[in-house]
Order: C-alpha cells, then structure tokens, then sequence
C-alpha cells in the first residue's frame, strides 16, 4: 500500500518532493521520485512496504524494456499467476518478489488489455517514454482512490489524495458541496475542488502533453441476472469464491490479523481467515460507550470461538473526538461519516500489532443488509407508491414523534431532479433534505447520484435492487471505501477487502433476489455461510453497523467543537452558506430534535474543513 503522485508541466522539477512528502502518512518506509526534465515530467511514490521489503520493491520502476516508468498504489492478489504467465512468455528474469514488476511488465506486454487479467485493488500511472503519454488506471470498485487534474499553473498533476493540491487554495465545485450536505459525502467524479477529479472504478484514462483525455470504462458492473441456481449451488459456489479471496489476501511479508465488528461481515471473513490461519490470528476491535449500541461482546465471543488472539479497545467520547480536528488533513476534502472517528480508533490500535488487516466491507450492499432496502421496497407498493398518499403520510407524521418526523422526511415526493434513491439514502442517515440544501446553500443537488437514474436493464429488477446498486456505485466507493483508505493510510496500516473481489461481485449480482431476502431475513446467503462456520446463536441479534453516540456528544463533549465551527459566526466567513438556515437546524437539535444532529455534524465538518483548506 503506497501513495502516488506525479506532475506535467512546467512545476515538474521544484514541486514533486513537496506533494510526495505530503503523502509521508500513506508510505512511510521509502520515497522515491523520477524527473524527466526536457518533457516537464516527473513522478513520485510513498512506500509501505507489504511484499518484498528489500529494495527491489521500491518506486518508481521501471520496465524491463526501458519504454515505461510506473508509480502504483495497491495490490494485485494474482501476481504469481500473471508472473508465470509472463515467464512463459520469456519475460525473465524478474529482479523483485513484489506484484509491482509483474504489473509493470503485464503492461509492457499487453498494455491496458492487460487490466481484465488483475484481480486486485489498484491506482496506477505510467509513462510512455516513446508515446509520450501517461496512463492512469484504477480498479474495477473503485478501492484506492486516483485524483487528477490541472492547477493554476496549467500543470497537469495525479495522485492518491487530494492533499497533492493543496498548495493552493481551493476554488470550490458548487455542484459538490451541495451534494455534500445532501449525501454526507462528495460523490465522483467530482471532488470538492472545482476542476480536479476522481477517476471513476473501472476506468482508464490517457493523457497527453498534460492534457488528459475523457475516462474509458474497463469494466462495469454486470446487472444481469445469472443462468438460474439452486440455493445450496449458490451457497457452495459463494463459499469457494470467499475462501479464494480471503486465500489471496493472506498473501503477505509483514504481520497482519483483521477488523472483527461481530457483525454478520467481518465475522465470515475473519472464520474464513482463520481457516486458512489457524489459532492466533490477531483481531482488533472496538467497545463503544454506554450511551451506544456495543458489539464488541458479541466480537469477543466470535473471537474466542475461533481461538484468535483478540484485541478491544473502549473508545470513550474523549479518545474519538480528539481525532475530529484532523479529519481536514486526512480526508482532504468534506467528509461527514461519523464512522471514520472508530475507524481511526482501530486502524491505530491495529497498528500497534500489524500492517494489514482484511475487513468485511462490501457485503451490505451486495447481499441486502441496509434498512433502506425495505424503505425503497415499500415505498415502491401500493399505497406509499402514490404521491398523493406519500403527501398526505408525510404531513400527518410531521406531527408525531422524532421516530414519526424522519419517516416524514424520507415519504415525502423528493424535488425535480432529485432520484428516490438519493433521497432514500439521504434520510436514512438524518441529512439535509435538497429543498433544504438549496436554502443553505443556493444550489439545490445536482450532481449524478442525487439525479441517478437506472439503466433500463436495472429498471427491470425490484426497488432493493436498484438501491442496492446505487450504493454500489456511490456510497462504497465514495464514502465507505473513502473513510476505511483513509483511516487505515493514516496509521500507516492497508487494509484488503475481500468481499470486494471482482468474482465475488459479480456473482453476487446475478442471484436472484429470494437468496438476499428470504422470509424476512436480510443477507440470507451470507448468513447461511457463515453458520457454517460458526455458531448462529451469536448472530440471532438486530444488525447495528459501526456508528457512534453522535448526538449526545454533540450536546456533551463535543460542544466546544459546536460552539465553535457551528455556532459562532466567524466559522461562517467563508461566505458559502446561509448562517441564518445553518443555525435554524442547530436551534431545532438544541430544543430536543435529536434527528437533527447529523445535519449539525455536517455543518460542523464542512465549516472545520473550510477554515483548514481555505485559508
């Protein structure tokens, strides 16, 4: 796992040690930079060292004919299947043990056709010495993130965080913060940065003379349905599929263990890897406080069952809170999940003991574990399908209790332009509604998730389906994968998503919609795996996800930090929102309404954000 980096044009030369240096926290074990002078080119490469840890695995390398130099952030997990394959070819011998060589002589041999052949999580760039052109590549889910466009100076830059722009100040994408308050995230491939991107998953893109071209898609995910499948078929062709996967990433030169929530997740993948392991394998976890629903009993009772070396760690509101005045330097860009506090929590504690974990992300959204799945389902029948009836719902609730007030919000007929999805989404998680974002704001959003529409093939499958996807392709990539890079890259941890393989998603798509819901029971083939694996006793339990006591450390400890980047009209100078419509959302949490505390998170993050960024 590294950081990357590169310039073209004219600030080449003086600036590339500044913004490699910046991603000091994503590689900490090497630096290196390659200059081109007479083409105003140069690139650079934090190192942290997973494979290989002797030299041969250090950046930026070069291929064996001479034509490319390439910088690479992540891990292809086939490597030695794609090394043979390239020794066959008469491609020896290699100089290295890493995945880095393999990649870069797939390349050299197959150039982007090579991409389809990669199972891993990958950002990619390199140079052609004789085209002259730069390739920049990312893998098909978007795992590591790859940001690029032109600064002030009209020099064309890349890299792996946001930060290898930020010796300037910011002109703002409009379109980007008021997504931000309606999704709690900036959604690609926008950045908050007016004119620099993200790459989109499964895209490449080619750049010449520093101009970059239009992103061509590699990959896409599959909405088809597969041939039709039994559920012990699917169940036993689901169960080689993740013990492949989880095999793969176990691959590696330095001590690793896993996340273990408890949840339904993490706990197959961490079954699966002790398996493979055997006794011992370190597990890392967290207590949350009183005033929040705690998984970490259920954590240590998975743990012991499968005899690996556990760790808790209480995160009390204290710890996490103090982690809140650097999320602008980490996250480089407004970002409002509260998870990524607990995430920071365990990716430090992990740290202390190892430098990769395997985690469960990916499997909610693939196999149906998200309440908005039964709100897009409802509210897709008859009667809440009618927007009269939706109306009339959502006035009579406004009247009612907190619980009562935000189902208000979420049945009530989004604006033009706004999808079902997003709003879905958006309300689920207590965020600003888009009228309401339009009045802090002056843009109501419009950026492609909050006016997602489906394909037409995907309009033929069920309501869930449709949500299902559109978290697939805005809320992992965007947010959850955003939060577990960033929290694990900030402690110098990688952190490998086995859930994620391609071959485990794209047979996930194509089951049918019976093996995800079944008699009521979410993620019905994920759970019928993982009680083979381990009793089902400890799972019979509502699912709580990764969240923190937000609001009463808003209205405890964390009062200062509303006070100050919330209440306080200098937190508003920046000019971007209206104080009056910010503060109207603050009074409301103040007086008792409680669902309004995320929408003061949002404000706070965003005003924080805008005091580090923009000064």
């Amino acid at each position: 796992m590294c950081g990357i980096a590169g310039i073209w044009g004219p600030d080449a030369g003086e600036r590339i040690e500044a913004i490699t240096a910046g991603l000091h926290h994503r590689g900490p074990d090497h630096q290196g930079i390659f200059r081109l002078p007479e083409k105003k080119l140069a690139l650079g490469h934090r190192r942290l060292s997973i494979l290989d840890l002797s030299s041969a695995g250090n950046q930026p390398v070069h291929s064996h004919c001479g034509r490319y130099t390439m910088v690479y952030n992540g891990e292809v997990y086939n490597y030695t299947e794609l090394k043979h394959r390239l020794e066959e070819r008469g491609h020896t011998p290699f100089k290295s043990r890493s995945d880095t060589e393999v990649l870069l002589e797939m390349f050299a041999l197959y150039g982007t056709d090579m991409l389809p052949q990669l199972n891993g999580m990958f950002a990619v760039g390199i140079y052609d010495h004789i085209e002259n052109c730069l390739w920049l590549m990312r893998d098909r889910l978007g795992i590591k993130p790859l940001y690029y466009g032109s600064d002030a100076r009209q020099n064309f830059r890349f890299g792996s965080d946001l930060s290898v722009f930020s010796d300037s100040p910011p002109e703002l994408c409009p379109e980007s913060v008021s997504a931000f308050f309606h999704l709690g995230f900036v959604p690609g491939p926008n950045s908050i940065r007016k004119g620099v991107f993200s790459l989109p998953p499964g895209h490449v893109l080619k750049v010449q003379q520093g101009r970059p071209g239009e992103p061509r898609a590699w990959w896409s995910a599959p909405m088809h349905r597969s041939a039709p499948i039994s559920e012990p078929e699917a169940l036993n062709r689901l169960q080689d599929l993740l013990e492949s996967a989880v095999e793969t990433r176990l691959v590696a030169d330095v001590p690793f263990g896993t996340f273990l929530s408890g949840g339904i997740d993490s706990s197959l993948i961490t079954a699966l890897a002790a398996k493979k392991y055997g006794p011992g394998l370190k597990t890392f976890s967290i207590a949350m406080p009183a005033q929040s629903r705690n998984e970490s009993v259920y954590a240590e009772a998975v743990a012991k069952e499968l005899k690996t070396q556990h760790t808790t760690f209480k995160l009390e509101a204290d710890y996490a809170l103090k982690w809140v005045p650097r999320l602008p330097e980490w996250f480089a860009e407004p970002f409002a999940d509260s998870s990524a506090l607990p995430t920071l929590a365990v990716s430090a504690l992990a740290r202390e003991q190892v430098s990769m974990v395997l985690t469960g992300d990916g499997g909610d959204e693939l196999f149906w574990g998200y309440g908005a799945y039964r709100w897009a389902d409802r509210l897709s029948r008859s009667p809440w399908s009618n927007p009269s009836f939706q109306r009339g719902m959502a006035l009579v609730l406004n009247f009612g209790t907190a619980r009562e007030r935000r189902v208000a919000r979420m049945v009530a007929p989004p604006p033009a332009g706004i999808s079902w999805q997003a709003q879905i989404f958006s309300q689920e998680q207590y965020l600003f509604r888009a009228e309401e974002v339009g009045r802090l704001t002056g843009n109501r959003p419009s950026d492609r998730l909050s006016a997602w529409r489906s394909p037409p093939v995907l309009d033929l499958r069920s309501a869930p389906a449709r949500q299902a996807f559109f978290d697939l392709i805005g809320y992992l990539p965007d947010d959850l994968l955003v939060k577990v890079d960033r929290a694990t890259m900030a402690n110098s941890l990688e952190a490998r998503v086995p859930l994620l393989d391609y071959r485990v998603v794209e047979f996930a798509l194509g089951l049918p919609d019976e093996l995800k819901w079944k008699n009521g029971q979410e993620k019905y083939l994920l759970k019928q795996l993982l009680y083979r694996h381990l009793p089902s006793e400890l799972f019979q339990r509502p699912k709580w996800g990764f969240s923190v006591p937000l609001a009463s450390w808003l209205q405890g400890e964390g009062r200062k930090l509303v006070d100050q980047w919330v209440e306080d009209p200098e937190a508003y100078r920046h000019g971007l929102l209206n104080m009056a419509e910010a503060k109207r959302h603050l009074k409301q949490f103040r007086r008792g309404n409680r669902i309004a505390y995320n929408r003061v998170w949002l404000l706070l993050i965003f005003n924080q954000w805008m005091n580090h960024h923009a000064r």
